[in-house]
């Protein structure tokens, strides 16, 4: 272990005596109760239904980045998936100029909807003007999925 770090579990203490007291201590200081809480499952967190939270939030992209959404990116998610969670199109031809973020935008939408999409089984397709673009937004999706 370097030398200044802390491992997590020494902030604890093992002694349930003790980790009673302190958790006691922090009740009575902070007015509420603090309590051990359950992690959420990344599929169950609530937030990551919506499309916008997730991309911004989880979809990294091959630099290691975060996404960050322009403007007119949010617009063509607007009218896609509208905040009430209704779908109103089941098809959809995105046209952008070259260099506007189009694969990476699509990479993101196909994984977000492998991963919440309201279906037993989620199929997306994928449709491009040739093999390589097409192997560019499938390697995108593969990429942020694994996380690599």
């Amino acid at each position: 272990m370097a030398k200044g770090y802390r491992s997590k579990e020494s902030y604890e203490s093992k002694d349930s005596e003790k980790l009673a007291h302190s958790r006691a201590q922090l009740k009575k200081r902070w007015g509420k109760q603090v309590e051990q809480t359950k992690p959420t499952s990344f599929l169950e967190d609530p937030r990551n239904k919506d499309i916008r939270y997730f991309l911004s939030n989880h979809y990294y992209l091959e630099r290691g980045k975060l996404i960050n959404l322009e403007p007119f990116q949010v617009e063509i998610l607007d009218a896609l998936y509208p905040q009430d969670g209704s779908r109103p199109y089941d098809h959809c031809l995105i046209g952008l100029p070259r260099k506007q973020g189009k694969s990476s935008l699509l990479a993101g939408i196909i994984l977000w909807e492998l991963l919440f999409a309201n279906a037993n089984s989620p199929e997306v397709y994928c449709v491009a003007g040739d093999e390589d673009q097409a192997k560019i937004v499938f390697n995108k999706v593969r990429k942020a999925a694994r996380r690599e």
